[in-house]
């Protein structure tokens, strides 16, 4: 806890490194080899109406899986293995992925609008890598809300949720 407060990040920031560590450690891998876990419960002062169900990876590999298109698959990697919000990847094409150097490049003009809207460099993890195909042209190509929508149907429906878990990836 006092490690995550000592980071110079926002409130959010902070959760979202918590969120991760909790992830990790509370994974049956590492969980049985760690006497103690500092993420069990949250930071202190942090507003319980900001967290949401992170998908495990069981579900990742079943969504990945399944037979949605190939849009969908894109956002879905971008979302749960780059942490890109849904309106940076509409925006992007598939030029913004450095492979050779594991780089994602999110230039102003895709980025979140107002003040966040921060020109970053996301970091690639070896599973974007391994699930992203290697292409031209926009990420969402073929994208409408309509076939977005009925591909949330699908994805509740696989993983026997009732709505979609808005972002869980």
């Amino acid at each position: 806890s006092a490690w995550i407060d000592s980071l110079d990040l926002t409130t959010r920031g902070r959760f979202n490194v918590f969120s991760v560590c909790k992830t990790f450690l509370n994974s049956d891998l590492v969980f049985d080899h760690c006497e103690v876990n500092p993420f069990r419960t949250p930071p202190p002062k942090q507003d319980k109406d900001h967290r949401v169900p992170i998908l495990t990876p069981k579900q990742m590999g079943a969504l990945l899986q399944g037979a949605f298109p190939p849009w969908f698959r894109n956002w879905l990697v971008c979302g749960a293995f780059a942490g890109l919000r849904t309106i940076e990847v509409l925006r992007m094409s598939h030029d913004a992925f450095d492979f050779e150097f594991d780089e994602i490049v999110v230039r102003k003009a895709e980025a979140k609008q107002g003040e966040a809207a921060k020109p970053r460099t996301v970091t690639m993890l070896p599973a974007f890598k391994r699930h992203m195909p290697q292409q031209k042209g926009m990420i969402m190509e073929g994208y409408t809300e309509k076939r977005m929508r009925r591909c949330y149907r699908v994805a509740r429906a696989m993983l026997g949720e009732e709505k979609w878990l808005k972002n869980s990836l």
